[in-house]
């Protein structure tokens, strides 16, 4: 939705590049980077205390530490991982 306003001329929208890798590979978009002082965020992943781990949330969690780590290394985050 914000990317169909801003294609149309609309305004300028605040997203992370990784969800924009379509829209610029075919020339719709572009992106700028803002800096002094950059935005940040925090991602965190959180679950119950007293509810045990299952395999879908081990591998959500695998997932979502791959997808920030090639995000990272392709140069789209400035993020550190802990």
């Amino acid at each position: 939705m914000l990317t169909s306003l801003v294609e149309e001329g609309l305004g300028y929208a605040l997203l992370p590049p990784s969800s924009l890798r379509a829209e610029v590979a075919d020339g719709r978009l572009e992106v700028a980077t803002i800096s002094k002082p950059a935005p940040m965020r925090e991602l965190t992943i959180a679950s119950p205390i007293e509810h045990p781990g299952s395999t879908a949330i081990t591998l959500v969690t695998e997932l979502l530490r791959k997808e920030v780590d090639a995000c990272r290394k392709e140069g789209l985050w400035d993020i550190q991982i802990s």
